[in-house]
């Protein structure tokens, strides 16, 4: 049992940063709409850019997933491009459904980060808050991405403990304190 490799924890916490604060492509902070509006307005729009990054990121760098989807996004924010965006979350599923690994572990994160639909959920509407605030957007990810333990095959061997310390963690927007207080190495960032 081993943890992820430090590539694919910084992938996802800068993903996660860098989405949420607004800034994860210039073609998108120079655009007439404000994308966070977009897709914080719309969580299924939000899931897919998740969906996205994971089907992308173990083929590409992070550079080029990230351009992948901020070409999704601004498929939605155009209009006119609704054909190579839909292409884009069509070729993600693909990519999702042959993956067996910690990604489609990942993706269950993310969809409960998305809908707040964690086993317990947390009262506020913590995605709205979240626009254009990356810093506040990664604690959840970082600890899961910290507590998260693969097997040699990069099968997740303590999936459920992961997402229950991440549920822990989005907590704390409602001040809830977990039953077991987070140890320094549950809570690190790579980014803050």
């Amino acid at each position: 049992m081993m943890k992820i490799d430090d590539d694919s924890k910084s992938n996802i916490q800068f993903f996660t940063y860098y989405l949420f604060k607004g800034t994860l492509d210039s073609r998108l902070i120079f655009h007439d709409k404000n994308y966070l509006d977009v897709i914080l307005g719309d969580k299924d729009l939000l899931f897919n850019c998740f969906k996205i990054f994971t089907a992308n990121i173990s083929t590409y760098n992070y550079e080029i997933t990230s351009k992948i989807v901020s070409n999704y996004i601004l498929g939605h924010l155009d209009q006119e491009e609704t054909d190579s965006s839909e292409k884009i979350l069509k070729d993600a599923e693909e990519k999702n459904a042959r993956e067996d690994r910690y990604w489609i572990d990942f993706l269950k994160l993310a969809k409960y980060f998305c809908y707040n639909s964690f086993p317990i959920p947390v009262n506020s509407d913590y995605i709205l808050d979240l626009n254009g605030c990356g810093t506040d957007s990664v604690p959840t990810f970082a600890v899961w991405t910290n507590i998260i333990r693969i097997d040699n095959k990069g099968n997740s061997t303590n999936a459920e403990e992961a997402l229950k310390r991440a549920n822990d963690r989005i907590k704390l927007w409602d001040n809830i304190q977990p039953d077991n207080k987070f140890e320094e190495w549950e809570l690190e960032q790579e980014i803050y």
